[in-house]
């Protein structure tokens, strides 16, 4: 169980990180990366990632309640990534895409390992 529980902290981190990186340098909305815009759609994108920490940290029980939630917002981000990859030619953005989409499935996969052992 532990160790599913650090894959999946390492896979909402390493989200957290990318959809900054995207965010904030890569591809930002008009008026520079650090805009109120920007800011408040980086906030958009990660909130739903914050919102897992609380039940991940509690008793077993919101243990499986934040394993199962982690696993329908790894859907939504591997969406969005297949959505960048396909939508946009920059390198830059592909290699975001294809991030998203490989943490997003490691979440996936770390979920169903701890469901599994």
């Amino acid at each position: 169980m532990r160790g599913y529980l650090f894959l999946l902290f390492l896979a909402l981190g390493s989200l957290f990180a990318v959809l900054g990186l995207k965010q904030l340098f890569l591809d930002p909305l008009p008026g520079g990366p650090f805009s109120g815009g920007n800011l408040i759609w980086l906030g958009a994108q990660v909130l739903p990632l914050l919102a897992l920490l609380p039940p991940l940290l509690g008793d077993a029980a919101g243990r499986r309640l934040g394993g199962m939630l982690a696993a329908l917002a790894g859907m939504a981000y591997f969406c969005y990534g297949v959505w960048l990859a396909v939508d946009n030619s920059a390198l830059g953005l592909a290699l975001v895409a294809s991030a998203l989409v490989t943490v997003a499935v490691g979440a996936l996969l770390a979920r169903a390992a701890g469901a599994s052992g």
